[in-house]
């Protein structure tokens, strides 16, 4: 697919028709376009409030490209190239996660309690630009596996923001010079989108807390049966991935 002509890595979908992305993933509760130009491959994203978006910034988006398309040897590829975004402090981004957890309060009354959605998104916002500082790259031997500054030279660019239904968007543009491809080839290549568990788990080596069961003491009672578990529970604190392959599109 083509990149509309307009394009820019600036968190927003407003170049897309009527704002919509190409494809739903239902299992990642995200929307998303790969798209690419003759200089550039890209990844538009957004995802759903309040799982999809809260697991996009909890623990970032790692978008890695393959040269191959065999399914096994693909996922042991270690020329793929990666580029993780958001990447940012852990702290910071619960911080968020809690801000937009906020949200749920007000979103069926956004007319009576305006002001404070306003003031909401503003502030979700600002937290957000100021976290974002750098982007995760590995893979491409000419700018190394550190993280980069948003504002680097290199060609690769990332940026994302909330919208004020508190759904994240994120774009990523990697230049098509470091995956070894023109947008001459018609050959065929692969692409994962990885959710990563939240930072601030990843960072303590810890995982979610595990889910009461019957027997266990809970708020000073002994729960005589299990709760029902909430498989959004699950998929917030666990990384999830998928494969997906791709034909670069040629400037009609």
């Amino acid at each position: 697919m083509r990149a509309p002509d307009n394009i820019k890595i600036d968190g927003k979908t407003l170049e897309w028709p009527n704002n919509k992305l190409k494809v739903f993933n239902n299992s990642n509760k995200i929307f998303y376009t790969v798209c690419n130009d003759d200089n550039n491959l890209y990844l538009t994203m957004r995802g759903t409030y309040f799982y999809g978006s809260a697991k996009m910034i909890g623990g970032g988006v790692t978008f890695t490209i393959s040269r191959l398309v065999d399914k096994k040897a693909r996922q042991k590829d270690k020329n793929s190239v990666a580029v993780t975004f958001p990447y940012i402090d852990p702290a910071a981004a619960r911080i968020i996660y809690s801000s937009i957890n906020s949200y749920s309060d007000m979103a069926h009354d956004t007319i009576n309690r305006a002001k404070d959605h306003d003031s909401l998104v503003k502030v979700v916002n600002a937290l957000t630009s100021a976290a974002i500082k750098e982007i995760k790259v590995s893979g491409i031997k000419e700018i190394g596996d550190e993280p980069i500054s948003i504002y680097n030279t290199t060609g690769v660019k990332a940026m994302g923001t909330f919208n004020r239904g508190m759904s994240f968007t994120l774009e990523i543009a990697i230049p098509l010079k470091y995956l070894g491809l023109s947008a001459n080839d018609d050959s065929q290549f692969s692409y994962n989108i990885k959710l990563n568990e939240p930072s601030w788990l990843a960072a303590n080596n810890n995982t979610a807390a595990p889910m009461p069961m019957a027997g266990d003491m809970v708020n000073g009672e002994v729960l005589t049966s299990a709760p029902r578990i909430n498989p959004d529970y699950y998929f917030l604190s666990n990384t999830t991935d998928f494969w997906g392959e791709y034909t670069l599109a040629k400037k009609p």
